[in-house]
């Protein structure tokens, strides 16, 4: 159990990193493959870990409309 909240602890720091601009296309990254073989950030249920990285993730998405796109630039620039 102390293993699982030293994880969360791990990804609830790691989180904000969405919300920044230079690191959230390497932080998507990093996300997407770790999750290849998982269903949750942490163990085999959902956690706080997981709404914290969703809900910066959500949010930067929700900012990075297409009206936020540089053309051509295929990133935001929020």
């Amino acid at each position: 159990m102390l293993l699982i909240n030293l994880q969360v602890v791990e990804w609830l720091e790691y989180a904000p990193i969405f919300l920044s601009g230079s690191e959230f296309e390497n932080a998507c990254s990093f996300v997407d493959g770790y999750l290849t073989s998982r269903t949750f950030l942490v163990g085999h249920e959902l956690t706080i870990a997981d709404i914290a990285v969703w809900s910066n993730l959500a949010g930067k998405l929700r900012v990075c409309s297409p009206f936020f796109f540089q053309v051509g630039s295929g990133h935001c620039d929020v």
